[in-house]
Formats: structure tokens, sequence, C-alpha cells
């Protein structure tokens, strides 16, 4: 059930476009970074079924929306070469998973799962702290 709910909340990923075209960049890399992390917290505090479903939908949402983000950001940092700034956003979310899943592992291996899901909603609400070096960013119509 929490796979299909994130699957379903990632459809909100489609309008990153949109989104970053009218808010900008920087506030919705921030925006869904945040609300990544309370997701994060919600799904993974054990709270209940209901509060885990809902977390499951707004994170699908979050994490296909910075997706989009990201993918953006890439293209526009390297315009002359938008599919290096492709490969590197799919790059770096790969390298993001590949050492995450194991990380957390570790991390509820050792301390139990509300430390791995506190420390992985502080990772990504620390992320929205840093800021991206962008120039204004654009999405073709």
């Amino acid at each position: 059930m929490l796979w299909t709910c994130i699957g379903v909340g990632g459809v909100a990923g489609a309008w990153a476009g949109t989104l970053v075209n009218r808010f900008g960049l920087e506030s919705i890399h921030r925006t869904f970074l945040g609300l990544m992390s309370a997701t994060i917290l919600a799904t993974g505090a054990g709270i209940g079924a209901i509060p885990a479903l809902l977390g499951g939908v707004l994170f699908g949402a979050a994490y296909v929306m910075l997706t989009g983000v990201h993918l953006i950001w890439g293209t526009n940092a390297l315009p002359d070469r938008p599919a290096t700034g492709l490969m590197i956003g799919f790059l770096t979310i790969a390298i993001g998973q590949t050492a995450g899943a194991p990380l957390f592992g570790f991390l509820l291996e050792w301390n139990g799962p509300e430390t791995a899901v506190i420390c992985f909603a502080l990772v990504t609400a620390l992320a929205g702290l840093l800021k991206a070096r962008t120039t204004h960013v654009r999405v073709p119509a």
C-alpha cells in the first residue's frame, strides 16, 4: 500500500517545470525538501497506518518533484551541454540512493528506526539550507 501511495503522489512531479517557472528553482527546491523531511518523519514515526500512507503520498510528490527540480537545475547549470547536466542530476540521485539505503540500514540496526528516520529527515531539512548556484532558471514551454 505504501508503494502505491508513493507512486500516486509522484504524479505531482509532472508540475515541476510549471512550479519552477512560477516560483523559482530555489523556493521550489526548499519547499519540497521541507515537505520531504516532514513526510519522512510522518511515514517513519510509527504513529499509525493512515499517517504513514498520507506521508507516503506526500513523500512521492516531494521526491518526484525534487527529481524534476534537480534535472532542471542540471540542464540550466550547463546550457552548452544539457545532456551532461541531466546526467549529473541522475548520477547524484543514484549515488544518494546507493549510499543512503545501506546507511539507513546501519542506523536502523545500530539504534532503531527512530534514529534512522530522524537522521534522514534532518539531512533532508539541512539540504534545504544550502544555496544552489544558479542563474535565473526557465523551463521551455
